[in-house]
């Protein structure tokens, strides 16, 4: 029996990336030995918690890029164009095929001497799958779904924070939501991150809505734990994130709250999402960061949400605005506000 080529996959960034390769990843390894190169610890939790059978490579400086890449594989694969450390990770793989992604919007990745795809404006998941096409793969599309089977139960997932403080929705927002959702009788589980300003946010409305809601920090629960805790929920609710797009792949109803960046290219990827959206957001999708006078200016629009939007949409009585087609998904449903 011939051996399988080894295929090289490089995701250096958030945690949020590192998930929404899942599908890739998970796809290749069918037919290929992977060795999964990540540079986000919680991204490596992840994956060991899976337990997916694939070799999974952690980096703690760009440095070790150069050091940890020496064993010879097949194919090196990065799964975005925009990122100076994947071209780097890349320019130091050893392998007999290096394999990226070329972008208009960013110049370096198209001078790149390897094979490249040109990446289209579509979700980059769809972009990801590129590469198991390239590699003639007959794999299918499947997300965590499967592997997180179970019945839903009385309670519902929130996630109020994010890694930026111009993403976090006002208090008086969250604290509403948390009230609705006590006066219906279901348990209320709402994640929080490990950064003080995060966890005082969070202690903050959970203090203002006096109700039965837990506060869980993602310090100390393992990542299987986190997705068992979501699959049985209701609903899941947060801001753009990465539970967001945890969610999105165990096939529960998300509502992400959304604030700036693409909602074109990075909405979370499921069967049941709702995409709630400033007004002044719609025709702008791409964000350029370190502009903090347009970062404070997205603070006064989230002022406008409405808690009473969020309940007519999971009670199925508030049409959307437009809707975005997804390769392997149902659309995505824009509610704009």
């Amino acid at each position: 029996m011939p051996l399988k080529p080894c295929i090289r996959v490089f995701t250096l960034q958030a945690l949020g990336n590192s998930i929404l390769a899942f599908p890739v990843v998970n796809a290749l390894k069918e037919n290929c030995e992977i060795e999964l190169h990540l540079m986000n610890l919680t991204g490596f939790e992840f994956y060991r918690d899976l337990n997916l059978g694939i070799k999974l490579v952690l980096y703690r400086h760009t440095s070790e890029l150069i050091f940890k890449n020496r064993t010879k594989c097949d194919f090196a694969v990065s799964l975005y164009p925009n990122w100076k450390r994947e071209l780097f990770a890349l320019l130091c793989a050893s392998s007999r095929q290096k394999l990226s992604f070329w972008d208009e919007d960013y110049p370096l990745s198209r001078v790149v001497p390897w094979d490249k795809i040109k990446r289209e404006p579509v979700h980059d998941l769809e972009n990801n799958w590129k590469i198991v096409e390239k590699l003639n793969s007959d794999a299918s599309y499947s997300d965590l779904a499967s592997l997180f089977a179970k019945a839903k139960e009385r309670k519902v997932s929130l996630h109020p924070t994010s890694s930026s403080r111009y993403k976090f929705y006002p208090q008086k927002f969250w604290v509403n939501l948390i009230q609705y959702f006590h006066s219906q009788n279901l348990e209320i589980n709402v994640f929080c991150g490990e950064s003080k300003e995060e966890q005082d946010f969070c202690d903050e409305i959970l203090g203002l809505s006096n109700t039965n809601a837990k506060m869980r920090l993602f310090k100390g629960m393992s990542f299987n734990s986190v997705m068992q805790t979501i699959a049985s929920s209701q609903v899941f609710i947060g801001l753009d994130s990465a539970l967001a797009h945890l969610a999105a792949f165990l096939d529960i109803p998300v509502v992400v709250l959304w604030s700036f960046g693409d909602y074109t290219r990075i909405y979370p990827y499921g069967s049941d999402v709702h995409i709630y959206l400033p007004e002044e957001r719609r025709k702008i999708k791409r964000f350029v960061f370190g502009h903090l006078k347009e970062y404070k200016s997205y603070g006064d629009s989230l002022k406008r949400a409405d808690v009473q939007d969020i309940v007519r949409i999971l009670e199925k009585e508030k049409k959307e605005d437009f809707l975005i087609f997804s390769k392997f998904k149902k659309p995505v449903k824009v509610y704009l506000f």
